[in-house]
């Protein structure tokens, strides 16, 4: 196995904690819709569906990005649309970021899948590389 291949497990594994973390904070974002109801109103539980949906469509997608990657890295060949999936997550982690951040800071977790998706996206195409020589 080539560095690049041993790197990219390595990061699909760091990938299943990110997702993880991004389900708990969509289960976060789901049991706040009450409060935000109390206390934002109407924008405020928009804001909060939408967080949910966000932060979960990215820890699905992170977790489908991570298991493709580690089964792929042992094999490049098996690697499929790992790459077109990482983009995608890396598009929704932006989307998340801007969203939620409209009531904070950056999100910390969406900018860990942005930074993630876009490195195992790189790698993918540096192992299919040494796939072809």
């Amino acid at each position: 196995m080539s560095k690049n291949c041993k790197s990219l497990k390595i990061l699909s594994f760091i990938q299943v904690v990110v997702a993880l973390a991004c389900i708990f904070l969509a289960i976060i974002a789901r049991s706040g819709v009450a409060l935000a109801e109390e206390e934002a109103g109407f924008a405020g539980v928009i804001l909060m569906y939408l967080d949910n949906f966000l932060y979960g469509a990215c820890g699905v997608l992170t977790i489908i990005t991570a298991i493709m990657g580690i089964h792929g890295a042992n094999r490049p060949s098996r690697l499929g649309s790992h790459r077109l999936i990482a983009i995608i997550t890396a598009l929704f982690a932006i989307l998340t970021i801007v969203v939620a951040g409209l009531g904070q800071g950056i999100p910390s977790v969406a900018l860990l899948v942005l930074i993630l998706s876009i490195a195992v996206a790189i790698l993918d195409g540096m192992c299919r590389a040494e796939l072809d020589r």
